[in-house]
Formats: structure tokens, sequence, C-alpha cells
């Protein structure tokens, strides 16, 4: 309900994300995303920021230009 939802400002940040890049909930469903067109390659600096704290990512290999969907839930903080 909208009682309980978090409306959360979560943000996505590394190498090869554009500055800025918020994940966004259009969907009102409680799970946070941002689709990033990453080029081919190695990343080892993801992380996401909620809340006054730092998410990050393990090394992700893209092994192909593609479209990339990040996830983020703020209850559980699982990304």
């Amino acid at each position: 309900t909208s009682v309980n939802y978090i409306f959360a400002d979560v943000s996505l940040k590394g190498n090869g994300i554009p500055q800025g890049t918020k994940l966004e909930d259009s969907g009102l469903t409680g799970i946070y995303t941002a689709v990033i067109n990453m080029k081919k390659g190695s990343y080892d600096d993801l992380e996401i920021g909620y809340n006054g704290k730092t998410f990050k990512f393990g090394k992700i290999n893209v092994n192909e230009d593609k479209a990339v969907t990040f996830y983020f839930d703020p209850v559980s903080e699982l990304f």
C-alpha cells in the first residue's frame, strides 16, 4: 500500500554508468531498476548508493555490448 511504500533515492555509479544515474520504480512494485547500455568488458567499480550506504557489486563481465538491468530492493537491500 502507499502507507508502507518506500520512496527511495537509489543511485548507480561506476565505469560505464552515465553520471547521475538513478534507479526508478515506475511500476510502484518496490523494486528499483535501471537499464544501462554497457560496452563489452570487465567492470569492478560498480556500486549502488542508498540511504547513506554503499553496495558494491563484485566483478561483472559483459561479454558483448548490450543492455544490462540493475535491480535494488530497499526493504531487503538485495541487489
